[in-house]
């Protein structure tokens, strides 16, 4: 019966086709050569675990992204994308308020061993990092001024000024806020 299959030509077609399919895929699997591909835009998360233990806070720019390296087999690496990869800031190093320099630790996210992380665009990132003050209120001095000058002359004066709003309340880093002499 095998051999009555073989004899036919539409069948030895066909057979040869799923075969070559089959042979090709083994071939792309085990022997796929390494390649290189560049990631790119992959966001960078601040692990802010550490520096919140001294009750500091990230400021400013808080929105970082690099290119990542990866190599292994094409069919591993070929459909990667930027959610399959996490980039973190390391905060190890932050136990005082300023500017620090964080350490980026690039992972695949479902820790696969598949393909290697080579590099990352960037090593580290500059990040501030301070207290945070929350609802200090000060009261608002009115003064009108135009060109670092009073805008009434000498020997003028002007009536009361009315205001919407006679304080202010101000979140934000400590160290900026103790700035604040008047308002």
């Amino acid at each position: 019966k095998v051999n009555a299959l073989f004899k036919n030509n539409k069948f030895v077609f066909a057979f040869s086709l799923v075969m070559s399919l089959v042979i090709w895929c083994a071939v792309v699997i085990t022997v796929s050569p390494q390649t290189t591909k560049v990631i790119r835009n992959v966001k960078v998360v601040i692990d802010e675990s550490v520096s919140s233990k001294f009750g500091l806070v990230s400021f400013g720019d808080n929105e970082f992204y690099v290119d990542v390296t990866v190599t292994g087999k094409k069919y591993q690496v070929s459909g990667l994308t930027k959610d399959d990869i996490v980039v973190k800031a390391l905060t190890n190093n932050v136990k005082k308020a300023g500017d620090h320099n964080l350490q980026l630790l690039a992972e695949p996210v479902d820790g696969s061993t598949r393909y290697t992380i080579n590099s990352t665009s960037q090593n580290t990132i500059n990040v501030f990092f301070d207290e945070m003050v929350t609802g200090r209120s000060y009261t608002i001095e009115p003064e009108i001024i135009t060109n670092g000058s009073p805008i009434v002359g000498e020997g003028f004066s002007y009536g009361a000024i009315d205001l919407s709003e006679y304080t202010v309340n101000i979140s934000g880093p400590a160290s900026e806020i103790n700035r604040i002499h008047k308002v």
